[in-house]
């Protein structure tokens, strides 16, 4: 196991591999290409929402229903804006695991208050369905492309709470093969120390909370002769040791 500490657009990430099922896999080069690929997306998943946003521009998502449809669970959004042009038309494009953005609807309009709208009064339904620990990520760009906005939502997130500090784990590729762990709440710029477990595998690393007291992880957990199996993180410091437990692998992946 190798612990390698990176760091990218003013955040500490931490990408951790775990062992391959070959030794081509597991060779140094390989475990190189995982980390940098699973770096990428962490930056992508990172940056997707305010900090790629322009000045004053920005999206909130208000639940407002689920509806069962099978045994999966429609989640509906109402989305409203800030800053962006009134005068224009928009289209919705979704950004998935592929990072290729596919055109979910156009023709939208934005109303006085900046709520997003298929016609006159009357406002978009986002319905989503998604797996635990997905986010869905979105940009609304006006066909003129002067004008855009960035944001996600996770409908059923992966979380863990402890004295006002949190943790949560975000799906970077679908089966796991890397995730995001993002922390919030801790003391600016104070010591968090990593432990994540991936079945018997323990990787420990020390980060440090930037001023906002967030701080980022990215790990890759799949464990040398395994398909599927269950991560545990948890970030400590003296006041708050929040923890998360996802799974990982193959069949570990459903719609909710």
């Amino acid at each position: 196991m190798r612990l390698v500490v990176l760091v990218a657009l003013a955040a500490a990430f931490c990408a951790c591999a775990s062992a391959q099922e070959s030794p081509e896999e597991n060779s140094p080069e390989a475990q190189a290409r995982a980390q940098q690929g699973a770096l990428r997306l962490a930056q992508i998943q990172w940056r997707w929402g305010p900090r790629m946003n322009g000045p004053g521009v920005s999206v909130t998502l208000k639940e407002t229903s689920r509806k069962s449809a099978g045994k999966e669970t429609v989640v509906f959004y109402r989305i409203m804006t800030s800053g962006l042009p009134k005068d224009k038309i928009y289209e919705l494009l979704l950004t998935s695991f592929d990072l290729q953005p596919k055109p979910i609807t156009q023709g939208l309009i934005l109303d006085e208050s900046g709520q997003v709208l298929d016609g006159p009064n009357d406002p978009l339904d986002l319905g989503l369905i998604a797996g635990k620990g997905e986010p869905k990520r979105f940009s609304l760009v006006s066909e003129d492309g002067q004008a855009k906005a960035f944001f996600y939502v996770t409908p059923f997130p992966v979380r863990g709470a402890d004295q006002g500090c949190s943790i949560e784990e975000l799906l970077l590729t679908q089966n796991a093969e890397a995730v995001l762990i993002e922390g919030s709440g801790f003391a600016p710029g104070s010591a968090v120390h990593m432990k994540a477990f991936s079945e018997t595998e323990l990787h420990e690393a020390d980060l440090k909370a930037d001023t906002s007291g967030d701080v980022s992880t990215v790990l890759l957990p799949f464990v040398k002769g395994k398909t599927d199996g269950t991560g545990k993180v948890t970030f400590a410091t003296p006041a708050c040791s929040p923890s998360v437990t996802y799974q990982w692998g193959l069949h570990s992946f459903q719609n909710q």
